[in-house]
Parts: structure tokens; sequence; C-alpha cells
């Protein structure tokens, strides 16, 4: 429960990148106690068909990034240039923040979940049944590659204003949310949801990883361990 007051002054703008499967609904719905109307969601994926299409409409935004008004916070799987452009004074103001996770707990987390959900109308789910619930398969997949490299497109590391970690999640909940509110006085406190074993009766076991396939999926994400170290 949100017990302290919010001064006149503790509304900057604010731009929360959401890495899957690192924290985000406990952060979305502790981030929605502190904002209230002030949060915005932005699900709404990449515009266009093929690569290239994708590709020239992420361009797009690097010379006219979308608005964010005074005391709102946009939180979502957005690319991060969509609203922050680094050599755009305009922007200077918007409060740039994020969570990470090792990036192979960030790959088994994700395979987990997509099993447990077990929902034929999720594409992820799809490709996972129809190839075995193989993990190798899936950490080798181009669109698991890279996450965060492909979040943070044409935004650096040293742009956003906090990076947090998901293995240290509660202090990196407190430390956003007085970025996102510097005049609070009790940081809400952060549930725990959308946990994988709760999902199913029978949670699934984590995948084998030898030392082999970790150091390909290491080599893999070569971007992402550089972003995360």
């Amino acid at each position: 429960m949100l017990r302290g007051l919010l001064g006149k002054n503790s509304q900057p703008r604010g731009c929360f990148l959401h890495m899957p499967k690192c924290g985000g609904t406990s952060l979305r719905e502790a981030l929605s106690a502190l904002l209230g109307e002030r949060l915005l969601t932005d699900y709404a994926g990449l515009k266009g068909g093929s690569d290239k299409e994708k590709y020239e409409g992420l361009m797009g935004y690097v010379g006219r990034p979308l608005l964010i008004r005074k005391g709102q916070c946009v939180y979502g799987h957005f690319r991060a240039v969509k609203y922050v452009n680094p050599l755009d004074r305009r922007c200077d103001d918007i409060v740039l923040v994020t969570i990470l996770r090792e990036p192979l707990e960030r790959l088994v987390s994700n395979y987990r979940y997509l099993v447990a959900l077990g929902d034929d109308s999720v594409a992820g789910y799809r490709a996972l049944r129809e190839h075995g619930f193989d993990f190798e398969w899936f950490a080798r997949q181009n669109w698991q590659r890279n996450v965060y490299a492909r979040q943070m497109f044409q935004v650096p590391v040293n742009r956003f204003d906090y990076v947090g970690t998901y293995e240290s999640l509660e202090r990196s909940w407190e430390s956003i949310a007085l970025k996102l509110a510097p005049d609070l006085l009790d940081v809400p406190e952060l549930p725990r949801l959308n946990q994988t074993d709760k999902l199913a009766c029978s949670p699934p076991p984590r995948p084998k990883v030898s030392v082999s396939l970790r150091s390909a999926i290491q080599d893999f994400n070569s971007l992402d361990y550089a972003i995360y170290e």
C-alpha cells in the first residue's frame, strides 16, 4: 500500500523498458500502485511485416520519438528509441530505467514459462511443441538472441538513468521508484506475480545445460552479456 505522499514537483517523465522474464508483471503492478493514471503501457510490437519494414519503422523514431507528457511513465516491451532519442535535447529529462537478468537465466525462465503456459494461441509455445520442447533448439533461435541489445536499439546503456537486476529485484525496485517519484516517502511493496511454478499443476523441470551449450549460448548472446556485466 502506498502510504507516502507525492510532492508537486515529483512527476518526471519516465520510460521503463520491460525486458521479458525480468520480473515485469510484478513491476507493472507496483508501478500502477505508485503512479496510478500516470502509468501508460506499450506492448504494441514493431510495425511492418518484413525485417526491412520493421527496421525502417524503428529508424523513423530516431528523428521523431513519440511524446511522453509531463508526469507520464511509459512501460512495456518496446524499443527505447521509440520514446528516447539520446541526441534529441527534448528527451534529456526523461527518466529511462530497466531491469536485467543474467542472460542464460532469462532464457531458461522464458523457456519454462512457455512450457508451463501450454497455450497454443502463443506462437512461442507452438514452435516449442513442434520441436519437441527442445531447449537447445529454443536457445539457438534468433528471436531469443541478444534480447537486451535489440530492445536498447540506438540507445546506449549510459543513457539509462538506472539499470537494476532481477537478482536484486527488491533493491532495484526501490531505486527505480525513487527515480520516478523523487519525493516519495514510502515505496509500495513489490508483489510477486506471473511466477512460472504457479502456472501449472506440475511445474516444468529446469532444462539441462551442458558446458558446451552454455558456452554456445554465451557466444550467441555476447552483446547481452556485455550489457549485463
